[in-house]
């Protein structure tokens, strides 16, 4: 177990030690989550680099994807990739006639997006 995980557990075990709450209830005696808070940064945290490092490719998943399944991972439209790639506005790389994309280039650009 991660020390982010154990992190986590100890700081969610201080906020309710009995496991009383469920969910995203929280006892009315709790008046300070920044711990919890901390340790749940520091898993996302590491998740990310996980990510970040082209590990997080999902089982089964290619890791170069063509125009149509691009289109199906981002749920747009196959003519929409193309206006992208072709603005050069989505990173990709062409062989022959084919547009190829990079599974991880794509989650990185799509991130980059979403914080800018």
């Amino acid at each position: 177990m991660s020390r982010a995980t154990e992190s986590l557990i100890a700081a969610v075990d201080a906020i309710d030690p009995e496991g009383k709450a469920a969910n995203d209830e929280v006892s009315a005696e709790v008046t300070d989550l920044v711990p919890w808070i901390d340790a749940l940064a520091l898993t996302l945290a590491a998740g990310l680099r996980v990510g970040a490092a082209g590990l997080g490719t999902p089982a089964g998943e290619p890791e170069v994807m063509d125009a149509d399944e691009l289109a199906v991972f981002l749920g747009v439209d196959r003519k929409t990739v193309y206006d992208y790639a072709g603005r050069g506005e989505i990173p990709h790389r062409r062989l022959g006639k084919r547009l190829l994309f990079s599974r991880s280039a794509i989650v990185e650009w799509l991130g980059a997006r979403v914080i800018a």
